[in-house]
């Protein structure tokens, strides 16, 4: 495969080990100063925000290691990952009211991740693992095959037993679940219960299968929802079993058994045909079961509005459905709005484009139908005012003015209104202890003005009023800054020589950070 030339700047172990430990010790330390701040009506915000740094930081570690970290990279991405699970433990159990210890909480997560991403990891390092293989052990390498055969037909049950799935019988749904069942005129996929005891789990899931599907609902939702809410979810994991029928899903495995084979008989026809590019498949290869992972989630925004929709006929009350979503994102700690580039690029719409979809473009008109709200910034003589029609920014305003949008607008020196379907975003973000109201329009342009802290729980339950109204569609998305640095980086190692497929999981991190698998994950500390 050819000797690769040495970065002029190499990492030792002992450095290796540092810049690992790194991205923990911040989410440990930004989680300190979070635990400060429980009762912060923008907690969620401060959550995302911290996220969207921590992507960074643990970008960065990533990249570090793999340019020039050399073999010891291999060792510093296990330990980078465990790092950053115990450093977050301490703020998620502070949020959801855990009582495992760290051992409990590690050993857990690595189960989880073992029975949702281990496929997939061992097919993306298959042909690496063939060419370390001696090439008179070709037998050994073929093994492969069946293994991960094997692991791809099972994949449902092993993810239910590592994440400590029982068969769920609840007298309390069982009826709804019955007659979500008999409306929707399809087999009752089996039912379970998901999450270990001491942990929670604030999800529900989906596992389509050709044979045996199944929908699995997290102990907390059981815990936290009332029964009709729980159908709802039940009702919105059935459409996915919906749409992804048997047909679908037989195509869709027989696309993956061919990857698998190719996975293991590529490494092994270069070895033996084309030594000289035998190597570069290590790099190359990924890209084809990262390429066929990202075609599968392409439509996922659609299929989760459909779900919403579905789920609503199905119980016969879109209402349901909307409470549902809201105490999922509550318990999970998770921002209403997002970020529109977030929420271009993420799995799922944002909850504030969930009900918008499911109360209609006109959504909670009789909430509205009272009088303006208005609300005074932090900044001298600026005030916000939403109505039903329209969004105001109003600055200049003298302090003898009433506090109502009329006499507000006629002694104002600047004034600034837009109609709802111009907006596409319109959120209280967070900077430190600094608080501010961000609205972008339809064309580009953003805003934003300072809010004070005392008014950011009256502000997030006018938005949760009027974020409804806002323009559904949200545009084509700009050219993100992301891939650009993964690509710079992939340059880079290539440039130094380290062929090396550990560059995988910055790929992953750096070109879809999806905060909504922040989002519809749960996993925010």
């Amino acid at each position: 495969m050819g000797s690769a030339v040495s970065p002029p700047l190499a990492l030792g172990p002992v450095l290796v080990a540092l810049v690992a430990s790194v991205p923990g010790a911040v989410a440990w330390w930004t989680g300190r100063g979070l635990q400060r701040q429980m009762e912060d009506p923008a907690l969620p915000e401060l959550l995302m925000a911290r996220q969207q740094r921590l992507v960074l930081v643990v970008a960065t570690a990533i990249a570090l290691m793999l340019v020039l970290g050399a073999v010891h990279g291999v060792w510093g991405m296990p330990l980078l990952a465990l790092g950053m699970l115990a450093g977050r433990y301490p703020l998620r159990r502070a949020l959801l009211g855990e009582t495992v210890g760290l051992g409990r909480y590690l050993w857990h997560s690595l189960r989880s991740v073992a029975g949702t991403w281990g496929f997939w990891l061992l097919l993306l390092c298959a042909p690496c693992t063939v060419l370390v293989v001696d090439a008179m052990s070709w037998p050994l390498s073929l093994a492969l095959i069946p293994v991960l055969l094997l692991w791809e037909n099972a994949y449902i049950r092993i993810w239910l037993r590592l994440h400590d799935a029982i068969p769920l019988e609840d007298a309390r749904i069982e009826p709804r679940v019955l007659a979500i069942v008999e409306r929707a005129g399809v087999a009752a996929p089996a039912l379970y219960r998901v999450g270990t005891p001491g942990l929670r789990y604030v999800n529900a899931l989906a596992l389509p299968s050709a044979t045996r599907p199944a929908i699995g609902l997290g102990n907390a939702l059981l815990e936290l929802l009332e029964p009709d809410e729980i159908a709802a979810i039940y009702a919105h994991e059935l459409s996915h079993i919906e749409q992804f029928s048997p047909r679908v899903v037989r195509g869709l495995q027989w696309t993956t058994r061919l990857l698998i084979v190719l996975s293991v008989g590529l490494p092994l026809a270069a070895r033996w045909l084309a030594p000289g590019l035998a190597g570069w498949l290590i790099w190359l290869w990924p890209a084809v079961p990262l390429g066929l992972l990202v075609q599968r989630a392409r439509k996922s925004q659609q299929r989760e509005t459909e779900s919403d929709l579905r789920a609503a006929a199905l119980c016969g009350d879109a209402e349901a459905v909307v409470r549902a979503l809201v105490k999922v994102h509550v318990y999970a700690f998770i921002p209403r709005r997002w970020p529109v580039d977030v929420e271009r690029g993420a799995t799922h719409p944002s909850l504030a484009r969930r009900i918008q979809a499911l109360r209609g473009d006109g959504g909670s008109v009789a909430a509205s139908a009272g009088a303006p709200t208005v609300l005074a910034t932090a900044r001298e003589g600026s005030y916000v005012a939403f109505d039903r029609d329209r969004a105001w920014w109003l600055d200049g305003v003298p302090a003898s003015a009433a506090p109502d949008l009329e006499s507000l607008r006629a002694g104002a020196t600047s004034v600034r209104s837009v109609a709802w379907p111009e907006l596409i975003e319109l959120r209280v973000t967070t900077k430190g202890a600094e608080r501010a109201l961000r609205a972008e329009h339809r064309n580009g342009d953003n805003w934003s003005v300072p809010v004070r802290y005392a008014q950011v729980a009256e502000l997030q339950k006018a938005l949760d009023v009027v974020d409804v109204r806002l323009r559904r569609e949200l545009g084509r998305r700009s050219a993100p800054l992301s891939p650009l640095i993964a690509l710079t980086t992939l340059l880079v190692m290539l440039a130094s020589g380290q062929y090396s497929i550990l560059f995988i999981p910055l790929v992953l991190l750096l070109l879809r950070p999806s905060t909504a698998a922040l989002a519809a994950r749960a996993q925010w500390p």
